[in-house]
């Protein structure tokens, strides 16, 4: 009974995290998440959503995701929202996300930071070379 118990939790477990290929992941990671007065002047493609998912962070990764695929460079999260993980008769609760995506011109809308990420390390101020 552990075994089939161990089995089923693994699977689960599995199931809930996904599988994204290394070029999804690439592209998902190189959208930026803005503030709504941060992205004036960069053009507006689409409203983007998400399905629920375990943790916010897994929910931010598949809205960044949605908008990579719509060719986007910002997504400015708009409405966050509990809802039932999978079938709607579950009581796993998880978080879902919705956004809007949008193209920003080189120099427009915040930058992201492209160097090393260590945990609990101070981020490094970016500044412009003009």
């Amino acid at each position: 009974m552990k075994k089939i118990f161990l089995l089923v939790s693994t699977a689960g477990a599995f199931l809930l995290s996904g599988c994204v290929s290394d070029f999804e992941r690439n592209i998902a990671y190189k959208i930026v998440t803005a503030l709504p007065q941060e992205v004036q002047g960069c053009e507006f493609i689409a409203d983007v959503d998400t399905t629920p998912r375990a943790t916010v962070n897994n929910a931010r990764f598949d809205l960044k995701l949605q908008a990579a695929k719509l060719g986007a460079t910002h997504v400015v999260e708009t409405h966050a929202y509990a809802a039932p993980i999978g079938l709607y008769f579950s009581p796993d609760i998880g978080v879902a996300l919705s956004g809007r995506a949008y193209i920003c011109p080189e120099g427009i809308g915040p930058k992201m930071y492209e160097g090393p990420r260590i945990p609990g390390a101070p981020r490094p101020v970016i500044e412009d070379k003009n």
